[in-house]
């Protein structure tokens, strides 16, 4: 069965310039990172070598056509998604294994394929996928996720793609799935950004009000004289 693509509101991601490929050094690392497994030592190597390749070279249509094709031969095989996944993803970047300490792998495994579900059906209207996109970057802002791990995570769904689908992953596919995991994570990484800011104010603001209390009560102010009233 034919799949209709309508790929509508990629183009017009309202994003900070301090996100776009050619300004930000993480977003530069995220494209390369779905390109191969060896993460590049410096920002900037990428960047050098392959800039803007895979937003430049395929049209967002077909992307979505190649992407979606490309999933449903994965369907049959979610249940081996995480089990190549997560291993790949934890090699590449030590600092994520924590990070899941204490959940059950299932559970978790089931929550990431849903994900990936999720997007690549999302791909046709960016319009319905934008608020679920963020509403994940913001929860995850929570979990202790940073910038620079979302090259490792590219690589490690490209990988698992490639294990998967093995020689039907063309260069076709992988690049269709590196522009997409370029978009998808470009708006995440805005939005990670945004929250921290707010979770660092919000820190920052009771840090403030908790230093003000004590110095009411342990400098002789009002707090200290309620207490020596009581005594």
């Amino acid at each position: 069965v034919q799949r209709e693509t309508r790929t509508r509101g990629w183009s017009a991601l309202e994003l900070p310039t301090a996100v776009c490929s050619e300004t930000h050094p993480t977003l530069n690392i995220a494209f390369a990172g779905t390109f191969s497994s060896d993460i590049p030592d410096t920002p900037s190597s990428f960047y050098q070598k392959k800039r803007n390749f895979a937003m430049s070279m395929m049209d967002e249509e077909k992307m979505t056509e190649l992407v979606q094709q490309s999933w449903e031969k994965v369907t049959p095989m979610l249940a081996r998604v995480p089990a190549i996944f997560y291993p790949k993803f934890w090699e590449m970047d030590p600092r994520t294994k924590p990070l899941f300490a204490g959940k059950a792998v299932r559970e978790q495994g089931e929550k990431l394929t849903a994900m990936l579900e999720t997007m690549v059906n999302g791909l046709s209207d960016m319009e319905q996928l934008r608020p679920l996109v963020k509403s994940l970057a913001k929860r995850h802002a929570h979990f202790g996720v940073v910038e620079d791990m979302f090259p490792h995570l590219g690589a490690a769904l490209n990988e698992t793609l490639h294990q998967l689908l093995e020689e039907e992953f063309t260069d076709e596919i992988k690049e269709a799935w590196t522009k997409m995991y370029a978009m998808i994570s470009q708006l995440m990484i805005s939005t990670l950004r945004e929250e921290l800011k707010s979770m660092k104010r919000k820190a920052d603001r009771k840090a403030s009000q908790q230093a003000a209390i004590a110095a009411h009560s342990g400098g002789g102010g009002f707090f200290a004289s309620l207490k020596l009233c009581r005594g």
